[in-house]
């Protein structure tokens, strides 16, 4: 994180959420983690991500797993 906030980006978004929820795509380790109990589904971050590049006002912020789950929301109530 530190790098990247050299780079001179005009805006940075952290994502940070935890483990991943691959669903179909997911490997025979995370298969094992109990599916749909662990993880943040991956299209929820992309939603997130989405909505960041477009609301975040500051210059460098990031994001817990709590955070991108309410920002997916937002992403489907006010940009869809």
């Amino acid at each position: 994180e530190n790098l990247v906030q050299t780079l001179g980006f005009e805006r940075i978004a952290f994502m940070r959420p935890g483990f991943l929820d691959r669903g179909k795509d997911a490997g025979w380790t995370e298969k094992l983690m109990l599916p749909g109990i662990f993880g943040t589904k991956v299209e929820k971050i992309a939603k997130a991500m989405v909505w960041a590049s477009i609301q975040q006002t500051e210059a460098v912020k990031g994001y817990s797993t709590k955070e991108i789950k309410m920002n997916s929301v937002k992403f489907d109530n006010e940009i869809r």
